[in-house]
């Protein structure tokens, strides 16, 4: 849930950052105060040790020992104070605050610390017992020397033990108070996050994936409601302007298909006309042909008239194709796959134009590869495929120019398999302009006054009935390429072998 909630992402990447920056800031003030705190317990001890220096310096000279021992056991009863004792200088304990401690050895502890240097005042903390000792020696002043005498330079040492756990308790408890407020801080902070997130993202994201959902299931009605005026407010507006795009294009492209349905509906019921017509032209027009040449042969009109009778017979030749176009686009034939020879097929097919191009000065170039295996197709249909693209090329070069057809064994994955063949039929005829380019497998389209425009209508059919494709490159000027590319491999010739049965 969470790896798909935005909201919950940002939620918990800020509060983490936010835990870890209040975390190390707690820590550092923690830090900084316990520090500062056992300074200033250390600085209140030293302060304390020389308070009580100076006061027994001043009982000491009255030598009333008395009170400098009930000085000593009320100093102990302190909180902050552990313990005071005070010992000469064979380390024996004069006075203390301890009662039982009174006449035997200091520890040595106390009085190494007092050797280590000449500091009027020597201290040191022990962690692990919470105590911070303090020594100070008792100096032999001169006002003490008439008791003492001069050979001693100090009297005795005053130690002094500091508890730390006063100051510990309000190091925890200033700690405590820390981390409350960091608590408190982070769930105001978190809280107000939270909110922003999902006044300022999660809402408006929210109707945009709301809109975007309907959109997608069609509906182009809905508007994406967002009031902001930040990058997200800019967003759905923009979003807003690309679904009005959206049902503006799918109300021309409706308007479109309406035409193209009602173009189709008279396309189709053309065809059943013309197939009609067609199919009762036909018949006539062999009769018409076989009359004509009965007639030429029998009153020799050949010899006479041979120019009339070629002409007579040309058009009812152009009559009779145009009548088969319109057949076999109104109703195409299925395939009758036969295993035949690509290039023998190209061979058939150019003998039929050789005439023409002869006539009209045509150059006729094959460049056909050797060796390409026998491939399953129909050959009177890829024949027929032929001869309507020579026909449009030799046509398309009424002033003479050149044909040059080729074969070509090749590796084409567009099919998902790779072996293919390419049959190129490149002519150096004026060409076609990029308007009509579109247009030229459209069936009726034709830019010549004869013809029904559907010769090439009706060859994409049939090579896509094959599971082929053709191709179109032309440039004004400089000619025109189209290209066939039918499919070598078995898992093709099985299909063809299925839409044969």
């Amino acid at each position: 849930m969470i790896r798909n909630s935005l909201t919950a992402k940002i939620i918990i990447s800020v509060s983490i950052v936010i835990t870890i920056a209040i975390g190390i800031f707690a820590y550092i003030i923690v830090r900084v105060q316990t520090n500062e705190l056992m300074d200033r317990a250390k600085s209140n001890g030293i302060f304390i040790s020389h308070l009580i220096y100076q006061h027994i310096s001043q009982v000491m000279l009255t030598g009333n020992r008395g009170e400098i021992r009930e000085f000593f056991l009320n100093i102990g009863r302190s909180e902050e104070v552990q313990r005071i004792f005070l010992f000469d200088n064979n380390g024996r304990v004069v006075f203390s605050s301890e009662a039982e401690e009174i006449g035997g050895m200091a520890d040595d502890f106390y009085r190494q610390l007092f050797m280590s240097n000449e500091n009027p005042v020597n201290f040191k903390v022990y962690e692990d017992q919470k105590i911070f000792s303090i020594v100070t020696p008792v100096k032999n002043k001169q006002e003490c020397q008439y008791c003492h005498g001069t050979k001693s330079r100090t009297l005795g040492v005053l130690g002094l033990d500091i508890s730390l756990i006063p100051a510990e308790r309000e190091i925890a408890n200033n700690r405590n108070w820390i981390i409350l407020f960091a608590f408190v801080i982070l769930a105001l902070v978190s809280a107000v996050i939270s909110v922003l997130v999902v006044v300022l993202v999660r809402r408006p994201v929210g109707s945009l994936i709301r809109t975007m959902t309907a959109v997608e299931q069609g509906d182009l009605k809905v508007r994406v409601n967002i009031k902001n005026k930040d990058e997200l407010g800019r967003l759905g507006t923009s979003f807003n302007s690309m679904i009005i795009s959206l049902e503006q294009v799918k109300s021309e492209l409706q308007k479109h298909h309406e035409q193209q349905m009602q173009q189709a509906e008279k396309l189709a019921t053309i065809g059943e006309l013309a197939s009609g017509i067609a199919h009762e032209i036909k018949n006539p027009l062999a009769g018409i042909s076989a009359a004509i040449q009965v007639l030429a042969e029998e009153c020799n009109l050949r010899t006479t008239h041979r120019e009339v009778i070629d002409e007579i017979m040309q058009q009812l030749e152009r009559l009779n194709k145009n009548t088969r176009d319109l057949l076999s686009f109104a109703r195409p034939a299925e395939p009758k796959f036969l295993v035949s020879d690509l290039n023998d097929v190209i061979n058939r097919a150019v003998f039929y134009v050789k005439k023409q191009t002869e006539r009209q000065n045509v150059c006729l170039i094959e460049e056909l590869e050797q060796g390409i295996p026998n491939i399953l197709i129909d050959p009177e249909q890829i024949q027929q495929v032929f001869l309507n693209i020579m026909l449009n090329a030799i046509q398309a070069m009424p002033s003479g120019g050149c044909l040059n057809i080729t074969t070509q064994r090749v590796t084409d994955f567009k099919f998902g398999t790779p072996e293919t063949v390419k049959i190129s039929f490149t002519d150096t005829g004026k060409g076609i302009p990029g308007d009509y380019l579109r247009r030229i497998f459209n069936p009726f389209f034709t830019t010549k006054h004869r013809g029904t425009g559907l010769g090439l209508s009706i060859s994409r059919n049939i090579v896509e009935k094959h599971g082929g494709r053709i191709e179109v490159e032309s440039e004004p000027g400089k000619g025109t390429c189209i290209t066939i590319i039918l499919i070598l491999e078995s898992e093709k010739n099985g299909q063809g072998q299925s839409a044969c049965s």
